[in-house]
């Protein structure tokens, strides 16, 4: 498998993964929101963290075929610092787009679900994921 089909299948993978991750976040954005009354901001935190877990696991054990860090436990740390950013990202995006536009809380979510989607792949995929072509997968396929 060549580099070029190795980050296709990646990067499919990792938005088969996403869906799922995003499937777990608005369900949970709109349950806490809707059902519990949690303001949609605390409720896009809480969401976007059971996301995060979920694409975390996801991540390592199903969408990359190499890991740059033997340290599992720094390397989530790092994931997180990076879901950390996205979760910024995306609160910024709600923020402005329901404070200040207007737009409902779940149409501002998917406004910035794009926007975190690649900002969130790119990071974790050259900072966590890939290194030199010739090492060995972590996982079978």
């Amino acid at each position: 498998m060549t580099i070029v089909d190795t980050k296709q299948r990646e990067f499919v993978r990792y938005l088969f993964a996403s869906v799922i991750a995003l499937l777990i976040d608005y369900s949970t954005l709109y349950s806490l929101t809707e059902f519990l009354s949690l303001h949609y901001l605390l409720s896009a935190c809480l969401a976007f963290a059971a996301g995060l877990v979920a694409i975390y696991l996801l991540s390592v054990t199903w969408v990359f075929g190499t890991r740059k860090l033997e340290n599992p436990a720094l390397e989530f740390l790092i994931f997180l610092g990076i879901g950390m950013a996205g979760l910024a990202l995306n609160a910024l995006i709600m923020f402005v787009a329901t404070g200040w536009i207007g737009m409902h809380y779940l149409v501002s979510k998917a406004a910035s679900t794009g926007f975190v989607f690649l900002f969130n792949y790119f990071l974790r995929s050259s900072l966590l994921f890939n290194k030199k072509p010739s090492a060995q997968p972590n996982h079978i396929t």
